[in-house]
């Protein structure tokens, strides 16, 4: 049985994954160093004046480096983007997704990583990190992914190894993309998208 499927006759056991806007509650402002360490990622990359999105902005710290932002469910700041359908394909040359992936729900942490796809522009660059075992040191119940937990705040968070996650990534986004794996957080990995790569299509959401 394909894992995907596995997950979902996990969560008709278990019941329902908190929702994605629950995501919202993990925000947190102490982030800005790990911003600063993958903007020299991505300067060195794509260059310094290239145009840089960052991808589930959090609290927006990332604006204060220059950095457009999108954020579905914005505290305190105006994200350049609340609809992801809004930003356009092969727009950016560089896009942050920091700590993302690892509080929402499979399907949706999908829809994310296939959208960065859309989003990169030819040869451009994503860093992406997570949280790992770490994660389950939260109060609250194991969740049906390996190394993941819902949490007594009503959240999900589901911790990766280096390995797993650029596995994941590679899987995801398929042909057309380089993964590496870098020394950023728990978790970390570059995406380098293709000149030949033929992702642009709006990934749809799923249920």
């Amino acid at each position: 049985m394909a894992m995907r499927q596995i997950i979902r006759a996990a969560i008709k056991k278990f019941g329902a994954l908190p929702p994605p806007e629950n995501a919202a509650k993990t925000q947190r402002p102490n982030t800005f160093p790990t911003y600063e360490k993958a903007k020299d990622i991505l300067d060195k990359d794509v260059g310094k004046n290239k145009p840089k999105l960052d991808y589930g902005a959090g609290l927006g710290r990332s604006g204060d480096l220059g950095f457009d932002t999108y954020e579905p469910f914005p505290v305190k700041f105006n994200p350049t983007f609340t609809d992801r359908e809004k930003i356009p394909d092969n727009s950016y040359e560089g896009v942050t997704n920091l700590n993302v992936l690892n509080v929402v729900p499979p399907e949706t942490r999908d829809s994310i990583v296939k959208d960065i796809g859309r989003i990169l522009s030819p040869d451009g660059t994503a860093v992406i990190t997570t949280r790992g075992r770490d994660v389950l040191d939260a109060k609250g119940v194991l969740g049906p992914e390996d190394m993941s937990i819902i949490t007594s705040a009503d959240t999900y968070q589901k911790g990766f190894t280096q390995k797993e996650l650029r596995e994941y990534l590679e899987e995801t986004l398929g042909d057309g993309f380089e993964v590496s794996s870098i020394k950023l957080g728990p978790a970390g990995a570059k995406i380098k998208k293709l000149p030949s790569s033929s992702l642009g299509a709006l990934p749809k959401d799923t249920d």
